[in-house]
């Protein structure tokens, strides 16, 4: 019978145990998945996005062994070597998940910083190097008169030696021009051409007493935070505005990383919290070298030294080069 039929088809089950819903105003039928398979989907997912995080703490673990390797100059060679491998493993990484391209740029940044360390460390070699000194320029104290230079020499030894404020030595430097113009000065209150052109020479401010001596040279000013950790600063293409790291990357241990912030500032004008200024040892040693006493001096000791190798120990050694040669 018809309500025969009617139950049979009721008690009707797909094969595959997989429900069907069909809608009442379209012929297309919906399939709907079980839990287990979507959960077996995003199972897969987070499989790849977790391998994904795996190679990454392992760059992350090779990069921070390169920093370690910048304090032994013999291996520099191998860094260059080990940023071409990681740059690879990075392109290596597709996976497209936020923590992954968090994870992805953060570390990104850190091999751009062991790139520019690695770049201005420079592979040991024996060869001399060669400094061109004519472009070096000569102090212009040397042009001046005897008074200007004794007057000089006593406001840049109040502010370099003695640590008198700027404003101090200022005050200083227009009290000795004062002073020798009353010195100068005749009867008629007139001065003599000399004297005039002496008056002239003198600066009135301890900045433009220091210019004459020529103390400044190659400065690289570095980011310092408060782990004692450098960062050199990078230039932008035809810039000379210097470019830091916003935080610092060091890890005191593989599990740790500081993160302070190195910058501060607003509205894009941001600078180091404290700095370092580095001198360039090449440029000092260049500069002294461009200067025909003391490189006389210098060669005479090297010479003495070299003469005094094969002779005998003095019972008390007065400097350096009288010690034993090793």
């Amino acid at each position: 019978s018809v309500a025969v039929i009617t139950e049979d088809l009721n008690r009707l089950t797909l094969a595959t145990d997989i429900p069907v819903n069909v809608s009442s105003s379209s012929t297309v039928c919906t399939v709907e998945l079980e839990p287990d398979e979507v959960a077996a989907s995003k199972k897969g997912h987070n499989r790849r996005t977790a391998k994904a995080l795996v190679v990454l703490d392992n760059i992350e673990f090779r990069i921070q062994q390169c920093f370690h390797l910048l304090l032994h100059s013999y291996r520099i060679d191998h860094i260059g070597r080990e940023l071409l491998l990681l740059r690879k493993a990075m392109q290596n990484i597709t996976r497209q998940t936020d923590i992954v391209i968090a994870r992805k740029k953060a570390i990104g940044t850190q091999i751009d910083i062991l790139a520019t360390q690695f770049s201005s460390y420079e592979s040991s070699d024996d060869t001399p190097v060669e400094i061109n000194t004519d472009t070096l320029p000569q102090a212009p104290i040397n042009e001046f008169d005897e008074i200007t230079q004794v007057a000089l020499f006593l406001g840049v030894a109040c502010r370099v030696f003695m640590g008198v404020s700027r404003s101090s030595c200022d005050l200083i430097m227009k009290i000795i021009s004062i002073v020798l113009f009353l010195a100068f000065r005749r009867s008629d209150n007139g001065l003599n051409s000399s004297n005039t052109n002496i008056l002239k020479q003198v600066p009135m401010t301890a900045e433009s007493a220091e210019a004459k001596f020529h103390l400044t040279g190659k400065t690289v000013p570095y980011a310092v935070c408060s782990c004692h950790c450098t960062y050199p600063p990078t230039y932008a293409p035809g810039s000379t505005s210097p470019i830091y790291p916003e935080r610092c990357t060091h890890r005191p241990t593989l599990t740790t990383e500081c993160g302070e912030a190195l910058l501060v500032g607003d509205d894009g004008n941001f600078r180091p919290r404290k700095t370092f200024l580095y001198h360039d040892f090449k440029d000092y040693l260049s500069g002294l070298l461009s200067r025909r006493d003391i490189e006389a001096t210098m060669d005479q000791a090297c010479d003495d030294l070299m003469d005094s190798i094969d002779s005998p120990q003095p019972s008390f050694i007065k400097t350096p080069f009288e010690a034993q040669y090793l």
